[in-house]
């Protein structure tokens, strides 16, 4: 059996990736067990891994998915980088968003609308439901430091690694499915349905944000300058 972590961070098509892998009847995706906000029955990183891939003989593949910041807090799970790191046959999928600003707006937004997962069917509501968020200088710049230090602390620890790195921006609107699956190795590597689960490519932050002049005075001269909307091509 194949056993495989999805690595994210918030609002970075988490949910997205379970989806499109769960979509396969031969494929079982758990859900995120990791989660410090649903802690599993088992109280260690090890007795959690080893209730994750118990092999049942049901399904060619089980995984699951999880945030970096559960390796840093939590009362259980201590050890987790350390667990999996031990064991070379756990394969990892690890998806990054490049723009930060985008993570952040993305989550306000959620937190405001109560829209954490948006199928297909459900994009006309939760557009109509998005309403404009202000994002405040302390909650950016924290946010922004906070999940620089979590990929850095991940990608140090598992440098020598072999895994799947893809990153949102280029995958976003179109179907990573196949390319998963071959790097899994399961039979058969197949498209899901045409357009099943797309992501929505990122739209424009000012519209979105209320407060849009008061984050380009905070980011502007900084590093985080270049996540900013570009003036559009005329």
């Amino acid at each position: 059996m194949i056993k495989f972590v999805i690595v994210t961070q918030p609002r970075c098509g988490t949910y997205w990736l379970m989806s499109l892998l769960d979509a396969r009847p031969d494929v079982l995706v758990r859900g995120e067990v990791f989660n410090r906000n649903r802690p599993p029955v088992e109280r260690t990183a090890k007795a959690a891994l080893a209730a994750l891939f118990r092999d049942t003989g049901k399904y060619e593949a089980q995984g699951t998915a999880f945030h970096p910041s559960v390796a840093q807090k939590g009362e259980w799970s201590e050890g987790l980088y350390d667990e999996l790191l031990a064991d070379p046959e756990i394969k990892i999928v690890r998806m990054w968003r490049r723009n930060m600003l985008h993570m952040a707006v993305s989550l306000k937004e959620a937190e405001k609308t109560g829209w954490w997962r948006v199928l297909p069917k459900d994009r006309e509501a939760a557009a109509k439901a998005r309403v404009p968020v202000r994002l405040g200088r302390d909650f950016l710049l924290e946010n922004f430091a906070r999940w620089e230090a979590e990929r850095a602390e991940f990608e140090e620890k598992f440098k020598k690694r072999d895994q799947l790195v893809l990153w949102y921006e280029e995958e976003a609107g179109k179907n990573p499915a196949k390319k998963i699956q071959e790097y899994l190795g399961l039979q058969h590597p197949v498209d899901v349905a045409p357009g099943y689960l797309q992501q929505r490519a990122d739209d424009r932050v000012e519209p979105r944000v209320s407060n849009y002049k008061e984050v380009v005075a905070t980011l502007k001269g900084t590093k985080y300058e270049s996540w900013l909307d570009t003036e559009p091509k005329r």
